[in-house]
């Protein structure tokens, strides 16, 4: 069809295909759509803020002291979030849609609301807490303390549910995921090796 039959969606007289090549922000999805003319319940915000990111994937960047919020769809960087006392190092996304990210030179885990971009404290005084994961079904956090050689769990708001103490020569823990048998997998920068332990207890 002809290019002046194609929409114009915000009715400024510039076609919607025109303003996203000229500016590729205007759509964060990459659906051909430009993002402000997504609002399918009338509400005057856009489907994707409504959502309040649902889905996306959000990246620490210790040098900016920020954590980068993409498009889960398109890859496409939505926003920056900032706000942070310290450096963030690692983040997970919990279901209960919020994001939790570590800070190991100020000791503390943090808080994100992805709807308002808001951080709030949920455990200060920790030793160099370096990564943190949360399990699929529930919103408990699970994280490294890297220079006390120990992992831990809390819930959700920090209320503590186990800790254990690595010994040699398994130490300096530096990463921590759940696997898909449910069992938590830590890494080991002493001796470069991956341990399993039951996520439960």
């Amino acid at each position: 069809r002809p290019d002046v039959c194609d929409p114009d969606c915000n009715g400024n007289s510039i076609l919607d295909f025109n303003e996203i090549n000229a500016n590729m922000a205007l759509d964060i999805d990459r659906d051909g759509r430009l993002d402000a003319c997504q609002d399918c319940n009338s509400n005057a915000v856009t489907d994707y803020v409504d959502l309040a990111y649902e889905n996306d994937i959000f990246v620490c960047d210790p040098s900016a002291v920020t954590i980068r919020d993409f498009n889960a769809q398109s890859g496409v960087q939505a926003r920056t979030i900032g706000g942070f006392p310290a450096a963030p190092v690692d983040a997970t996304t919990a279901p209960d849609g919020n994001v939790y990210s570590v800070c190991p030179s100020s000791g503390l885990i943090i808080k994100t609301i992805p709807a308002t971009g808001a951080n709030s404290n949920v455990l200060t005084g920790l030793t160099s807490p370096y990564a943190i994961c949360t399990g699929s079904a529930s919103s408990d956090l699970y994280f490294a303390e890297q220079s006390a050689n120990r992992i831990r769990k809390v819930t959700s708001a920090g209320s503590a549910i186990w800790s254990t103490n690595l010994v040699a020569p398994h130490t300096l823990p530096t990463g921590v995921v759940i696997g898909p048998d449910g069992n938590l997998y830590v890494t080991s920068d002493g001796n470069d090796a991956v341990y399993r332990y039951n996520a439960t207890t």
